[in-house]
């Protein structure tokens, strides 16, 4: 009995602790994200002209979370590839890079928000804990969180939640949540049908 009630009093303080998270993220940050990458997109749907492509892009753990991400836009029938894939067309000034860093000092995703600035100017978008980052500084648009001690590229600091998990973990966790709140939130403002995403989903499984 004791075995069941410590499992229950974890799974509060996990649940607990991705709230502060979600709550920590600016409405009006999160709002501008939704239509950055909706861009025109009801026009260019009545025209028959596919929307803006998206590149997603995260190190580790994060980056299961921002795959998660790009595979849900394409089954909004946006078109969106995760960073390191062979597939990935050309990208141009009028496409959208989502590069994801709790710390925006992970060396991969700064190099990459470096190589859209040189190569093809796309907008970048950077979801991360330190608006005052090396990726922060190349972004277009930033979307902020708290964060919590134990990350690997960033100091501990009372300001940060303390969490009972190892690492990264509930940034993980929440990254993953915050990503699908985005997916609601597209398909209200961009009026988009879901059932059109079964469409876009993949009948090969």
């Amino acid at each position: 009995m004791k075995t069941v009630e410590h499992t229950m009093a974890k799974k509060g303080a996990v649940l607990k602790e991705i709230f502060q998270v979600l709550d920590s993220f600016n409405d009006d940050e999160v709002d501008k994200f939704v239509s950055i990458i909706l861009g025109d997109y009801l026009k260019r749907f009545q025209r028959g002209e596919p929307p803006r492509k998206v590149l997603c892009y995260g190190a580790g753990r994060m980056g299961l979370s921002t795959r998660a991400f790009a595979m849900r836009l394409n089954h909004l029938g946006i078109p969106a590839y995760f960073f390191g894939d062979t597939y990935i067309p050309p990208f141009t000034k009028d496409d959208i890079v989502v590069l994801v860093s709790n710390s925006g000092e992970t060396r991969t995703v700064v190099s990459i928000a470096n190589a859209v600035t040189a190569k093809c100017q796309a907008k970048i978008i950077a979801i991360t804990a330190n608006p005052n980052s090396t990726l922060a500084k190349y972004a277009d648009h930033i979307v902020t969180f708290k964060t919590c001690n134990g990350g690997l590229n960033s100091a501990d600091d009372p300001s940060k939640i303390n969490s009972i998990q190892p690492m990264t973990t509930l940034t993980e966790q929440s990254l993953l949540i915050f990503f699908d709140i985005v997916v609601l939130e597209l398909i209200r403002a961009g009026n988009i049908d879901i059932g059109r995403c079964k469409a876009f989903h993949s009948n090969i499984e």
